[in-house]
């Protein structure tokens, strides 16, 4: 196999997992987004962060993060507290419901690679998805 082939059916299988994984995430009414649950397992992970230090561990911009924080505040994931030393700094708290979200979510997420990873090696990527969880 030419070195490019090669290369373009290892883009088109990791194109495939990132949409098996990504499944997880698709559709889902009052389960977090990939950016919610990367966010709250960052909070789970470390305890309280600023809205700009978890964009930053995330790599993603502050409207993204910010987007993805208020929705996950609506859910009950997280809260915002005002730091009472500066008043323009704002934590991000995970709640236990939060929490409880991110377990599910993880718990999800290795099912799905585990299901991709029982899949018959060397089969083709295309059109074999493993199905919804």
């Amino acid at each position: 196999m030419r070195d490019e082939a090669r290369e373009q059916e290892a883009a088109r299988h990791w194109l495939w997992l990132a949409w098996e994984v990504g499944a997880v995430f698709r559709g889902r009414e009052g389960e977090p987004t990939a950016t919610q649950w990367h966010i709250l397992n960052a909070l789970a992970g470390s305890g309280p962060l600023t809205l700009m230090a978890a964009a930053a561990r995330l790599g993603v911009t502050g409207a993204t993060a910010a987007r993805a924080v208020s929705a996950a505040a609506r859910h009950g994931w997280l809260i915002k507290d005002r730091d009472p030393q500066d008043r323009r700094v704002v934590w991000l708290r995970i709640t236990p419901l939060g929490e409880a979200a991110v377990a599910e979510t993880t718990a999800k997420v290795a099912e799905r690679l585990a299901a991709i990873e029982r899949r018959e090696p060397g089969a083709d990527p295309q059109g074999a998805a493993v199905g919804p969880l």
